[in-house]
């Protein structure tokens, strides 16, 4: 975001919010959408929504690549501990989001490409929580 700023004078959260604003999205999504980079956004619904975003965003990114498992469990508590939910509740719901991303992409008319990240995210992250209770 910072040299984004330096370059272009603004960050791609500034503009997708307001391509957003433009499209006239709820003013909670388009206000989420431009602080999801802010280390601290503002303690508003919108503010929640960006964190929610920002954890999202670096789960998500994982998901194209094939990481390490200790750079998965760092990631994802990081990401966690931002949103302010326990490891435990991603772990509740990423089994569904290949299912749900599938099911998506079907609707968009979209390949997505067969992937064993999730799987491997899914087992570093319950190694995680089985150890935390040892």
């Amino acid at each position: 975001p910072a040299q984004e700023e330096e370059a272009l004078g603004v960050t791609h959260a500034q503009v997708s919010g307001l391509v957003l604003e433009h499209w006239q999205l709820p003013d909670l999504i388009c206000s989420a959408v431009k602080q999801h980079q802010d280390e601290q956004p503002d303690e508003t619904d919108s503010g929640m929504l960006a964190k929610i975003l920002s954890g999202s965003d670096q789960i998500a990114k994982m998901l194209c690549e094939m990481p390490d498992p200790e750079s998965v469990s760092a990631t994802c508590k990081q990401a966690m501990d931002h949103v302010g939910l326990e490891l435990s509740v991603l772990a509740s719901v990423l089994g569904q989001v290949e299912t749900d991303v599938e099911e998506l992409a079907d609707i968009l008319h979209l390949d997505v490409i067969p992937s064993a990240v999730y799987a491997m995210i899914a087992k570093t992250i319950q190694n995680e929580l089985e150890a935390a209770e040892v």
